[in-house]
């Protein structure tokens, strides 16, 4: 990166994306103006029920998985994949450091 002394751009509003002029600025005492971030999301009631519906009739743990897992363990054909882990673990952990900011 070469410092060349110039001010950094200003900031766009996040409303409108527009970018306010060093004149906007300085008439708000320096403080780009202030714009809530909130957005809503709206869906209908039918819609609502529907997808709680789903949600109630999904069973919370797959006992058929379960019991192929539970056979494949036994038999001892259960194999794992070593990279596959691996890399999920890894990836886990960035997503996880990504979160935290």
């Amino acid at each position: 990166m070469k410092v060349t002394g110039q001010q950094p751009p200003i900031a766009k509003d996040i409303k409108t994306g527009q970018t306010q002029s060093r004149d906007e600025l300085s008439r708000n005492g320096g403080q780009a103006s202030q714009v809530s971030a909130e957005k809503s999301v709206t869906t209908s009631p039918t819609a609502f029920n529907k997808i709680k519906e789903l949600l109630v009739n999904e069973p919370e743990v797959r006992a058929d998985k379960v019991a192929e897992l539970k056979a494949k363990i036994k038999n001892g054909e259960y194999q794992i994949n070593h990279e596959r882990l691996a890399g999920k673990m890894i990836q886990e952990s960035l997503n996880e450091l990504k979160s935290r900011g």
